[in-house]
């Protein structure tokens, strides 16, 4: 009976690890619900398709896991967008998607903060990557720009409105945590 009990219970050494290692790491496993939006206006010299673009938009954790495709608009010229076929696998899941861009202009989506399998993210640092193509690919990155911008998933609201770039113009990137029950007055 004494050796079932050693066995079943740890030491009070134990506990008081374990207790310490919840305590002091506790912000590890936090994940806040919560709701990213995201926007940004397209832009480009124009090609040999005259305004037509591919655009791809996705998140990345900050070891530059993939975690959600956002936006595809590409009608099969997946030799154009291997930077997100490389990243994603292709994976459309939860995103929003078309054919081939006639124009350029403003794009925006939100995202609730999960992985493709529905699950919520840890929360911390995550990057929204753009690829967009509008030319025949004549030599690399010629006409076409990928870029990422950095933002933070947790328990406060986060906002940033980075300088535009060449391609990449008036981008908005907002976090808002969900609030629980804030009572009124």
């Amino acid at each position: 009976k004494e050796k079932y009990m050693k066995k079943k219970l740890p030491g009070l050494t134990g506990i008081i690890l374990l207790l310490f290692f919840f305590t002091t790491t506790g912000d590890i496993f936090s994940q806040t619900s919560g709701t990213f939006s995201f926007s940004v206006t397209t832009t480009a010299p124009s090609g040999s398709y005259g305004t037509e673009n591919l655009l791809a938009i996705w998140i990345e954790n900050s070891g530059a896991a993939f975690i959600k495709t956002k936006i595809k608009y590409l009608s099969g010229e997946l030799d154009h967008m291997t930077t997100w076929v490389g990243k994603s696998g292709q994976n459309v899941v939860d995103a929003t998607t078309g054919p081939t861009r006639a124009g350029h202009g403003t794009v925006t989506f939100l995202w609730n903060g999960t992985a493709v399998n529905g699950t919520l993210v840890p929360d911390g640092t995550y990057n929204v990557w753009l690829e967009m193509a509008w030319d025949k690919l004549t030599a690399p990155n010629n006409g076409k720009a990928v870029n990422s911008f950095s933002f933070t998933k947790g328990a406060s609201v986060f906002n940033s409105t980075p300088a535009s770039t060449a391609n990449f113009l008036s981008l908005a990137l907002n976090w808002t945590p969900l609030t629980t029950g804030v009572e009124g007055m």
